[in-house]
């Protein structure tokens, strides 16, 4: 199950929080499917970390997904990821008008060793 963690310091509502989900459900699940597995908008882990501290970004997005052998040899892999990150937030900002967010996305994968 991919785990999608989000930091953000003061700037969401709760129903903008459940919004943003939404979008990055839609976007991640196209861009992380493959032939043989196939994930679906509820196959994702969010966790979002309202931080008192400061932060580098207005955002910063981590998303930690699985080193199937399909998925790394998906060219550029990261930069279609952050292509959907992306474009999930400029929908945000589109129904949010006169907001603009410094966002980091930082991917990391998961393997495990075989027996």
């Amino acid at each position: 199950m991919p785990k999608v963690n989000i930091y953000f310091k003061d700037l969401f509502q709760e129903k903008d929080e459940d919004i943003l989900i939404e979008l990055l459900q839609e976007s991640l699940s196209e861009v992380l499917s493959f032939h043989e597995k196939v994930l679906h908008k509820n196959d994702f882990s969010f966790r979002l970390h309202q931080i008192q501290r400061t932060l580098h970004h207005d955002i910063e997005i981590e998303l930690c997904v699985h080193a199937y052998k399909q998925r790394l040899e998906k060219d550029q892999q990261e930069d279609l990821l952050a292509q959907a990150v992306v474009k999930s937030l400029k929908k945000f900002q589109d129904t949010h008008k006169n907001i603009s967010y410094d966002v980091h996305i930082n991917l990391g994968y998961i393997s495990y060793a075989q027996s």
